[in-house]
C-alpha cells in the first residue's frame, strides 16, 4: 500500500510540473545564417580568400559590432563574450564568398538549437588572420536576427 501511495504523489508531482511549470517565456529555433560577401563591398572578400573562418556571434543587447568586439578582453573566447557562436569556412562562388552556418555553441562549447524568443544582434567577420577574433581591417558585417525565422542574410560588409 505504501508504494502505491508513493507513486501516486510521483505521478501528481510530475503532472504538475508538467502542467503548471512552463515559464512566461518561450524559446525558439536559432535560424540559419547566410554570408555572402562580394569584393565591391570589402576587398578582402575575394575568390583567393575561400577557406577562411567566417564567425556570427548573437547577442540579445543591441550593439554596434565593431566597438563591441575590440572592447573584449584578449582573454575571453567569442562564446564568453556571445548567447550563442556559429563558425564554417566560406567558399567562393560566382564572385562572391559564401557560407552557411546552421550549427551553433555557447559559452561551454555545448551545441544550442533554440535561444529565447526575441531580437538578436547577429555580428559577424571574416577571420582573415586565423586568430579567432575581430580586427580592424577585416571583413565586418552586422544584421538583426529574430529567432524562429526561417533564415538570416548577411551581406552588407564594412
Amino acid at each position: 500500500m505504501r508504494q502505491w501511495l508513493i507513486i501516486l504523489l510521483f505521478s501528481c508531482f510530475l503532472i504538475s510540473c508538467i502542467e503548471g511549470g512552463s515559464s512566461s517565456s518561450s524559446v525558439k529555433a536559432i535560424p540559419p545564417v547566410r554570408i555572402e560577401c562580394h569584393s565591391a563591398q570589402h576587398a578582402d572578400c575575394i575568390p583567393q580568400k575561400s577557406g577562411k573562418s567566417v564567425y556570427v556571434g548573437l547577442t540579445i543587447n543591441p550593439v554596434a559590432c565593431g566597438a563591441y568586439l575590440l572592447s573584449q578582453p584578449p582573454t575571453q573566447t567569442l562564446q564568453q563574450v556571445f548567447d550563442a557562436v556559429g563558425v564554417t569556412s566560406v567558399s567562393s562562388e560566382g564572385g562572391f564568398l559564401v557560407g552557411l552556418i546552421e550549427n551553433w555553441f555557447n559559452f561551454g562549447n555545448v551545441q544550442v538549437l533554440d535561444l529565447p524568443e526575441g531580437e538578436y544582434t547577429a555580428c559577424s567577420f571574416i577571420d582573415q588572420n586565423n586568430d579567432g577574433r575581430w580586427s580592424t581591417g577585416e571583413p565586418l558585417s552586422s544584421g538583426q536576427l529574430t529567432t524562429g525565422a526561417t533564415e538570416v542574410l548577411l551581406d552588407i560588409w564594412n
